[in-house]
């Protein structure tokens, strides 16, 4: 990559305080350093036809292909629930959204929503893994387009051995690690000018997307908001990484997969 490059694959480390530190101009706590000009649909509704649910698992062999939308307040009998693996290092507990492609790769659009009003501040957090462990070539790639509703936040955590296009709201704020063996991360530009890189070291970024002093973020555990892990682990075709802002350019738009016989789209959503 060339300084010429329009898309950087660095993001800041610790910045001036008159840049990222600086709260006088922002207006509210979840767009701050946000384009205007980013067609984020993150505030409207879900396709229509898509029956939302909550603490789906799905697990494949093949490629999963989807929209999934989770309704945090959707209660679902035990009795109707797939039984976990307990053995898959993958699945820490019941999630509200587990998909694993065991021998390809994943496109999803993920959205989060409530469908009970709420009278309080506190947002409800949806628990989101999302796993593929193809590592054939370069040129697959996982795509991961992530919807957060009002009145949610997300805990999304990825982990692959191939490509990955990650979109996310424009105006997500919260703790971002990176853990791609490769070190090859694409940044898009508004996602360059908001992610703090606090510590990297072999491809493992600990990182800030936001205001962190603004939010008064003192850890995960306390963190309310939203939060994003991802690993690319080693694999033939090393991995990378593009993260961008719904509505934006793919930094590094690679090259299209032709579709395969083994691509399967799941039975348990309605497929875009």
């Amino acid at each position: 990559m060339t300084v010429a490059d329009e898309y950087s694959a660095t993001a800041p480390l610790l910045p001036r305080a008159s840049e990222e530190w600086s709260t006088t101009t922002l207006e509210s706590p979840h767009h701050d350093f946000t384009d205007s000009n980013i067609d984020d649909d993150s505030q409207k509704a879900p396709p229509q036809g898509i029956l939302p649910l909550n603490f789906q698992r799905v697990v494949q062999r093949n490629g999963i292909t989807g929209t999934f939308v989770v309704d945090l307040d959707l209660q679902i009998p035990e009795e109707l629930l797939a039984p976990i693996s307990l053995s898959n290092p993958g699945e820490r507990g019941r999630q509200n959204l587990f998909l694993q492609a065991s021998n390809n790769v994943f496109n999803a659009d993920v959205w989060t929503r409530r469908s009970q009003p709420s009278t309080s501040s506190e947002l409800r957090k949806a628990a989101v893994t999302v796993r593929s462990t193809s590592s054939s070539y370069d040129l697959l790639q996982n795509e991961l387009r992530l919807h957060i509703g009002s009145g949610t936040s997300c805990n999304l955590v990825i982990y692959t051995q191939s490509n990955l296009s990650l979109a996310i709201p424009s105006d997500l704020v919260g703790p971002v690690t990176l853990n791609v063996d490769s070190n090859s991360i694409y940044y898009s530009p508004s996602i360059r000018k908001r992610l703090i890189t606090f510590g990297e070291e072999d491809g493992k970024r600990y990182c800030f997307l936001g205001d962190m002093k603004r939010e008064n973020y003192t850890s995960r555990d306390a963190w309310q908001g939203s939060s994003i892990s991802v690993t690319i682990a080693k694999s033939w075709g090393l991995g990378k990484l593009h993260m961008y802002a719904l509505g934006e350019a793919n930094p590094r738009p690679l090259i299209p997969r032709p579709p395969t016989e083994d691509s399967t789209e799941s039975t348990c959503c309605v497929v875009v």
